[in-house]
C-alpha cells in the first residue's frame, strides 16, 4: 500500500502487474486506480496470465481478449520470457495471421495505452495488492535475514558517511554505496528474496549480500573512526595506565535512545564500572563473552541513554559497579517498574504482560509449535498454515542474568529433533522485552511458529508495510509484514517487532487475539506443484540447522497511533554501535548530536545521505502512525518546521551553503520546476492492417 506514493514521488503515474490474479483479488476490472495508504494514486492494469509462447501467440491473445471482453481495449504482453520480452519472428507471423476486420491490433506502449483510458471511469482499489504464494513470506529464513541486515547496514552507512564528511572531511563514498545498493536490489528479484530459487542461487545471494555488508561495514567503521578521533575521550585525573578505557557509543536515530548496549571487551578486570560523559554512574554488568578463555575477556552490558543521532563517550573504569540491581528476584519474572511480565513454566510463553497504564496484555497459551505443511515452496493455494500442531516441550527455565543493567530468563524447549533457545531480556529502563532466539530446526514438511497469546479481546491487528501500515482481520490467514505487527484493544496493545521475519498470522481465540510469527519452513527447494515429490528420491530441504534472530515485544497502554512501535522496531534493526578508543582531546566534546526530530513521535528520519549530484545532503522523513503530524527537523544548525499528512514520505534537500534554503524535493531529488522534461514517448502505430490489406503497408 505504500508503493503508489513512491511511484508518484519518482514521477511515475501508472503501474502494470499480473499478481494477485483475479481469483486472489477481485477488482471487477482489468484497469483501476490504485490508491495508496497516504492517498496517492496511480492508474494500474492487470495483465492476463504469467507468460506467453515463443511461437504462435494465438491462444494467448484470444485468452487476453476473452478476459477483457468488456473492455474497449486490452493490453497484451507477448515475447520470449516469463513476462514478455523480445518478440520472435514466429510471434509476429502469428499476429499477422490473426488479423481480421474485427480486430484492431496495435504495436504500442504502456504509456500510450494508459493515455487512451478514461481515468474517471476506473474503480478505486485501496491499500495492498495481496495475496499470491503466501509461503514466500517465510520461505528460506536466511535470505530474509540477509536482506534486512543489508538494508539496515546500508542505511546506517549512508548516514554516518554523510555526518563524517561534514564533521571531519572524510570523503563520501558515493560510488561504493551505489554499487552496494545495486547488489542488494538485484537480490530482491522475485524468486531470490521470495525463497523460491534453486538452492545454489542462495550461495550467490549469501556471498553478494555478504559483500554488501562488508562494504557497509568498512564505510561505517571509517566514519566512526574519524568521529571518535574528533571526540574528547580524556578522563580528568586518569593516566593511560590507570585501567580506564574510553568507550564511544553511536546512536543512528534522531531521537534519544535508552537501551541496552553490548560490546566485547578484552584485557579488562573482572571488577569494572562505567560512567557516562558527564561522570554519572551507569548500570553495568558483564555478560557472556563470545570467547571461552580463563580471564581478561568479557562482554560489557550496560543501560545507556544516548543523544539523538550522535554519540556519547563512556569510561570503563576499575572497581565495583556503583548501581545496584533492581527489579523482581523471581526466576520467572521480568519487572523493571515499567514493564512487568511472567514466563509460563509450562509453555515458555508469557502468562502475564503489563506496562504502566495498561490492562493485562497477555494470557497463558501455546507458544512454540511445529505445524504440518504439505504445501510446495511457494505455498500455492495456501490461505492459512493450519495443519496439525505439535507444541514444543519446555526443558528448562533459568534466570541466567540479573544485574544492574538487565535481567535475562532463558527458556529451552524441544520438538522432535529440533531445539529452541530463547533469552527473554528486560533492560533497566526499557519499555519492551527483547527475545534473542537460537532455533536449531530439523523438521521436514513442517513449519515453526512462535505464538504470542494476547488478552486483547476483539483486538485490531495492524502490520507494517513499506512506509505505511495496514489493518487486517484476525482470521488465521498467513499475512506479510515488514518490521512489526501489532494487536491493540481497549486495554492497550502489544506489538511484535523482528529483525528479519516477514510472515505472521493472527487468530481471534475469543478471549484474546493470538499472533503467530512464522520463523522456519522445512520445505523442498524450488518445488512447484503440481509436481509430486518421489518418496524414494533425495531432496534438499530449507531452513535445516541453526538460525539466530531477535524479536521484540512492545507493550503499550494506549492505541497504536499513540505508541512508539515503529521507533522501537527501528532501534531493533539499527542498533547502537560501540568502540573502544584511546585518550585524546576533540572539538566534538564527550557528547554530540548531529540531527534530531522534535514533535510527534510518529515521525522518523529513514534516509540521510549525500545528494546524488553531490551538492548538499538529502534527508527523507515519513509519518508512521497514519495521523497528521507536525515536527521540527534539525540537521546541523539548520532547522525546519513541517507538517506531514498520514503516512506521507517527504524528502528534504539541505544545501551545503547555509544561506541557501532547505527545499522539499521529490524522490528523485528534484524541487518543483527543476525536473527536466520527460522523454517524448513514441505514439502508437498500427502494426497490422486489415487482413486482406497490402503487405507492403505493413511495418517491417
Amino acid at each position: 500500500g505504500g508503493l503508489p506514493q513512491l511511484l508518484v514521488g519518482a514521477g511515475l503515474d501508472s503501474y502494470v502487474f499480473t499478481r494477485p490474479e483475479p481469483n486472489e483479488l477481485d477488482i471487477g476490472s482489468r484497469a483501476m486506480r490504485w490508491v495508496g495508504a497516504d492517498g496517492s494514486s496511480v492508474v494500474a492494469y492487470r495483465t492476463h496470465g504469467y507468460s506467453s509462447d515463443r511461437g504462435d501467440v494465438g491462444t494467448h491473445l484470444r485468452a487476453c481478449l476473452a478476459d477483457g471482453a468488456d473492455d474497449e481495449s486490452v493490453m497484451v504482453w507477448y515475447g520470449v520470457g516469463n513476462h514478455g520480452g523480445g518478440p520472435t519472428r514466429a510471434n509476429l507471423d502469428s499476429l499477422r495471421d490473426l488479423a481480421d476486420d474485427s480486430l484492431d491490433l496495435v504495436c504500442s506502449s504502456p504509456a500510450a495505452f494508459f493515455a487512451s483510458l478514461d481515468r474517471q471511469l476506473l474503480p478505486d482499489v485501496h491499500g495492498d495488492l495481496t495475496h499470491h504464494a503466501r509461503g514466500c513470506y517465510s520461505a528460506h529464513a536466511g535470505i530474509k535475514r540477509w536482506n534486512r541486515a543489508a538494508e539496515s547496514a546500508l542505511l546506517s552507512a549512508e548516514r554516518w558517511a554523510a555526518i563524517a564528511r561534514a564533521q571531519t572531511g572524510l570523503e563520501y563514498p558515493a560510488a561504493e554505496l551505489t554499487a552496494a545498493w545495486r547488489q542488494l536490489l538485484v537480490n530482491q528479484f522475485h524468486d531470490v528474496l521470495a525463497g523460491s530459487s534453486l538452492e545454489s542461487a542462495y550461495d550467490d545471494a549469501r556471498d553478494q549480500l555478504g559483500e554488501v555488508m562488508s562494504i557497509a561495514g568498512r564505510i561505517t567503521n571509517a566514519a566512526f573512526g574519524r568521529l571518535a578521533m574528533a571526540a574528547d575521550t580524556l578522563v580528568p585525573g586518569s593516566a593511560v595506565d590507570s585501567g580506564v578505557r574510553p568507550l564511544v557509543v553511536f546512536n543512528p536515530h534522531p531521537w534519544e535512545v535508552r537501551t541496552i548496549v553490548e560490546h566485547e571487551v578484552g584485557g579488562s578486570l573482572e571488577r569494572m564500572n562505567l560512567r557516562d560523559g558527564s561522570g554519572r554512574a551507569v548500570p553495568f554488568q558483564w555478560g557472556s563473552s563470545e570467547a571461552t578463555i580463563c580471564e581478561g575477556r568479557y562482554r560489557a552490558v550496560f543501560a545507556a541513554t544516548l543523544p539523538p543521532c550522535g554519540f556519547e563517550v563512556f569510561q570503563l573504569r576499575p572497581g565495583r559497579c556503583e548501581v545496584e540491581p533492581s527489579g523482581a528476584s523471581d526466576d520467572h519474572v521480568l519487572d523493571n517498574g515499567i514493564v512487568a511480565a511472567r514466563v509460563d513454566a509450562a509453555t515458555g510463553s508469557l502468562a502475564s504482560l503489563r506496562i504502566a497504564g495498561s490492562g493485562e496484555l497477555a494470557r497463558p497459551g501455546t507458544h512454540a509449535v511445529a505445524i504440518d505443511d504439505a504445501s510446495d515452496t511457494w505455498g500455492h493455494d495456501v490461505v492459512a498454515f493450519d495443519g496439525a500442531e505439535t507444541p514444543f516441550d519446555v526443558v528448562s527455565i533459568d534466570r541466567v542474568e540479573h544485574g544492574p543493567a538487565r535481567t535475562v530468563i532463558r527458556v529451552i524447549s524441544r520438538c522432535g529433533a529440533s531445539t529452541l533457545v530463547e533469552d527473554w531480556s528486560l533492560g533497566r529502563d526499557d519499555d519492551y522485552i527483547d527475545i534473542a532466539i537460537t532455533l536449531d530446526w530439523h523438521e521436514r514438511a513442517r513449519l515453526c511458529k512462535l505464538r504470542f497469546p494476547t488478552a486483547l479481546r476483539a483486538g485490531e491487528v495492524a502490520a507494517e508495510s513499506a512506509y505505511a501500515a495496514v489493518r487486517r482481520a484476525s482470521d488465521g490467514s498467513e499475512q506479510p509484514m515488514q518490521r512489526w505487527v501489532d494487536v491493540s484493544g481497549s486495554g492497550g496493545g502489544v506489538a511484535i517487532a523482528n529483525d528479519g521475519k516477514s510472515g505472521y498470522d493472527a487468530i481471534d481465540a475469543g478471549d484474546g487475539v493470538d499472533v503467530g510469527i512464522t520463523v522456519a519452513r522445512g520445505v523442498v527447494y524450488a518445488w512447484h506443484q503440481p509436481a509430486v515429490l518421489d518418496p524414494r528420491a533425495t531432496y534438499r530441504w530449507m531452513d535445516q540447522g541453526e538460525q539466530r534472530f531477535r524479536l521484540r515485544l512492545i507493550p503499550h497502554a494506549g492505541p497504536l497511533a499513540d505508541a512508539v512501535v515503529p521507533r522501537r522496531a527501528a532501534e531493533l534493526n539499527q542498533r547502537p554501535s560501540a568502540r573502544i578508543d584511546t585518550f585524546h582531546g576533540g572539538a566534538l566534546g564527550r557528547s554530540a548530536t548531529f540531527a534530531s526530530i522534535d514533535g510527534d513521535a510518529s515521525v522518523e528520519i529513514v534516509v540521510w545521505k549525500r545528494a546524488e549530484d553531490g551538492c548538499g545532503d538529502v534527508v527523507r522523513v515519513c509519518e508512521t502512525a497514519g495521523v497528521a503530524a507536525q515536527f521540527r527537523a534539525t540537521i546541523w544548525s539548520r532547522s525546519v518546521v513541517l507538517d506531514l499528512t498520514p503516512y506521507q514520505v517527504m524528502t528534504l534537500r539541505i544545501p551545503d551553503d547555509d544561506s541557501d534554503p532547505v527545499a522539499v524535493v521529490d524522490l528523485c531529488e528534484w524541487a518543483p520546476g527543476e525536473r527536466p522534461p520527460g522523454q517524448v514517448l513514441p505514439t502508437a502505430r498500427p502494426m497490422i492492417v486489415a487482413v486482406n490489406g497490402d503487405s507492403a503497408t505493413r511495418p517491417t
